[in-house]
């Protein structure tokens, strides 16, 4: 490796070009990765907003039904349900959060500062610059993705509640149906 005083000018001119595409390639992988986790969060918001939807449809006639409870059975219905509900909520508010924070900073560029400085100067700067914000945008991609995880874990609970609760609920329904009715 050549000393600081015998490395040409070129040979630093591009050395630090490659630390600034380096740089600013990495940047973009990384807000290519929090772009697609908003993407994921956008689809998933829908979805379980749509059966956060049928659920409260579903919730009524639960109510209407089992409210107040007259049998065990009724009470591990309204706890399935109820359960079911708040952990499609949480996954609700958890992929909610994805898109909530979506700011992507990107460096600032100053005219000024590329006219008073080398091109040595600038490159590095710009590059450290670009580094920066890589570790911002990183931390939110981070997070992003621990909301993502999270929402999955939320729904994974709510759709093993949900498969109990409809085995409970057609157990329900089977018994009601079987239970011989008093004519007048």
């Amino acid at each position: 490796m050549l000393s600081p005083d015998k490395e040409s000018i070129d040979q630093r001119i591009k050395k630090y070009e490659t630390l600034y595409e380096s740089a600013i390639s990495a940047f973009m992988e990384e807000k290519q990765r929090a772009f697609r986790l908003d993407e994921k969060g956008s689809r998933h918001l829908g979805i379980i907003t749509f059966f956060l939807g049928m659920m409260g449809i579903f919730g009524k006639t639960l109510a209407t039904n089992h409210i107040p409870p007259r049998a065990a059975l009724d009470w591990v219905l309204i706890v399935l349900f109820g359960g079911a509900f708040l952990s499609l909520s949480t996954a609700w508010w958890k992929t909610f959060l994805v898109l909530k924070n979506s700011a992507y900073p990107t460096p600032p560029v100053s005219v000024e500062f590329f006219d008073q400085h080398h091109i040595l100067d600038i490159l590095r700067s710009t590059a450290d610059r670009f580094r920066q914000r890589l570790e911002d945008v990183r931390s939110l991609a981070d997070r992003k993705a621990r909301y993502i995880n999270s929402s999955y874990n939320a729904i994974a609970v709510a759709a093993l509640l949900l498969f109990v609760f409809s085995v409970c609920f057609a157990i329900d329904q089977w018994t009601r149906s079987a239970q011989p009715t008093i004519s007048q």
